[in-house]
């Protein structure tokens, strides 16, 4: 499992850290988002449109963002890396200042650093879910349980963001933030596996069967794709 927290924007690159594992990796690209959803997705507040053999989902919302959430196949074999692209976007021409709310649930933490700055988060299930249903299992351990976030400590959230028009870029406003710090809201992750527990000292191969990804954001936005692993 291979990863690292991503980028910012501007001189503001330590806000979100890094953690570095021993079998994966999380790493932040310039590659354009996916805005369009498969049918391997059910969510919630939705507008949806089916493309056939592609594993991705979308999520648009009244507010003007869009909720992003793909991986590289529907189908792996064990110990092959699953990739999994997520991210948050403005779908509007213009600048849209969205207020935050602050409410990103815990299951979507997943191992992300607890940095307020970064509004939307993961989780990956055993079995499979649906946005009516996928909390009430308990997510895997896809992050080094035993890794210590190194980032700049960050103690007051941001009051809002200002997304770029049309791009995954936000401007934080408020709290510990100021007109400078701008990140972009696009994380590429690699996993291949999970830690048993919080005290496990090495990582399992996810065994075959049915997965569930769900991507979610502070705002109760919601995506989710399925992939499995066969023998």
């Amino acid at each position: 499992m291979k990863y690292q927290i991503g980028n910012t924007i501007t001189a503001t690159l330590l806000l979100l850290g890094v953690l570095v594992a021993g079998c994966g990796k999380v790493t932040s690209t310039m590659t354009p988002a996916m805005t369009t959803t498969s049918n391997t997705t059910q969510t919630s507040s939705s507008t949806t449109t089916d493309i056939s053999g592609l594993n991705s989902a979308s999520t648009e919302t009244e507010n003007g963002l869009s909720l992003s959430l793909s991986t590289d196949r529907t189908t792996y074999q064990p110990g092959q890396e699953v990739s999994i692209t997520f991210d948050e976007k403005n779908t509007l021409s213009t600048t849209n200042n969205v207020p935050a709310t602050d409410n990103l649930p815990s299951e979507f933490m997943s191992g992300f650093p607890n940095d307020p700055s970064f509004p939307l988060g993961l989780a990956v299930l055993r079995g499979n879910y649906t946005g009516l249903n996928y909390s009430t299992v308990t997510p895997l351990i896809i992050f080094h349980p035993g890794e210590v976030y190194t980032g700049t400590a960050i103690i007051a959230a941001p009051t809002s963001y200002s997304f770029q028009p049309f791009i995954d870029v936000a401007t934080l406003n408020g709290g510990d933030y100021n007109s400078s710090d701008a990140i972009r809201l696009h994380i590429e992750i690699s996993v291949n596996g999970y830690w048993p527990n919080k005290e496990s000292s090495s990582s399992n191969n996810f065994e075959p069967g049915v997965y569930t990804i769900v991507a979610g954001d502070e705002w109760g936005n919601l995506a989710l794709v399925h992939f499995t692993v066969t023998n």
